[in-house]
């Protein structure tokens, strides 16, 4: 069952964009064409990144120790230079701006069920307990506090400017920290008084995979959006 929830919240999300992008582009008055093409190429890149974790996945590359860490140079990187083209080439996206602030930031409620999937990972023997909300990671907080931000933050207009961005840096920080305390588990058990890594094997295959290299940089990329609507205001 927990299987099969990374793929259920993944597909969930997938849609969800989809939808709130196709309902920005008609709000933006862009014409079916236009909206198609976007909702297209959305599904085309998640497509093409998915089937690239299926390539680096079973080519094992993933899975080797030695430094640099590859969890990082594999599917961190590519992401980072994604977020930072997508940033630098939609500062007049239409949709962008027509898409009401508060929708980005409600999405980020995924974070609670992300955090109880990573629970039961955890109780699998997958993942360390540290990696859970039971260990270190307190990322839960911002799944909690996201539908309060949402409506009495960014509902009808920004209340303050100051604490928006805030809330989104921080929400960065925390997807970042449980990504260091994972990467260290595995590559650098040491740091944590193990001479064996904390994370299995099996966290680098389908579903698991989804977690670094699809849901975490969904929650980041969320962020990143809204702050470039900010930025926009």
């Amino acid at each position: 069952m927990i299987e099969l929830s990374y793929f259920l919240l993944s597909g969930t999300l997938l849609t969800l964009m989809v939808i709130g992008y196709r309902k920005a582009g008609i709000k933006a008055m862009l014409s079916n064409t236009e909206v198609n093409k976007g909702s297209m190429l959305m599904l085309g890149l998640a497509t093409i990144w998915l089937v690239y974790l299926f390539i680096v996945e079973k080519s094992g590359l993933i899975l080797d120790k030695s430094l640099p860490p590859k969890l990082p140079l594999l599917i961190v990187l590519p992401f980072a230079i994604f977020t930072v083209i997508f940033y630098r080439k939609n500062k007049t996206n239409k949709a962008l701006e027509a898409m009401p602030k508060s929708w980005l930031v409600y999405l980020q409620s995924f974070r609670i069920v992300v955090e109880i999937i990573i629970l039961y990972t955890f109780k699998k023997g997958i993942m360390p307990e540290s990696a859970s909300f039971e260990g270190y990671n307190f990322d839960i907080m911002m799944g909690i506090s996201a539908p309060f931000v949402a409506y009495f933050l960014f509902k009808d207009g920004i209340k303050n400017m100051l604490l928006a961005k805030a809330w989104n840096i921080l929400g960065i920080v925390m997807i970042l920290i449980v990504a260091t305390i994972i990467v260290t588990s595995y590559y650098q058990p040491q740091l944590w008084g193990s001479e064996t890594p904390l994370v299995a094997d099996e966290f680098f295959s389908y579903p698991y995979i989804l977690l670094p290299a699809f849901l975490a940089p969904l929650g980041i990329f969320f962020h990143v959006v809204s702050l470039l609507q900010l930025r926009k205001k």
